[in-house]
């Protein structure tokens, strides 16, 4: 059930479904982060911020006090700061890097 169209996105619209699906769910995998739209070996990032809105919905999830897994998907890092500091998040978290090359 996707929340976000892409990892780019700033549309929320699926956000609703996304948490009422989550609501019904006993534990939350969330797999998101950069794709090869945000870099590639040729294109380099200038920010490491999670892109379009990811975090908002990974915020809001967080909320329901399930466990939360969120799996990082991309070939970079991206910058986990907001989500260990959100303590809706951070008390449920469990965070999975799945890098590819």
């Amino acid at each position: 059930m996707p929340g976000v169209p892409t990892v780019t996105s700033d549309d929320s619209s699926g956000f609703p479904a996304a948490l009422d699906a989550a609501s019904a769910a006993d534990a939350i995998v969330y797999m998101g982060g950069i794709d090869n739209s945000v870099e590639l070996g040729e294109m380099d990032r200038d920010q490491i911020t999670w892109p379009g809105v990811q975090l908002q919905l990974i915020g809001e999830l967080g909320t329901l006090g399930k466990p939360l897994i969120v799996v990082q998907m991309g070939g970079g890092q991206v910058d986990d700061t907001e989500l260990k500091a959100n303590s809706s998040v951070r008390n449920h978290l469990t965070m999975v890097n799945a890098n590819y090359r």
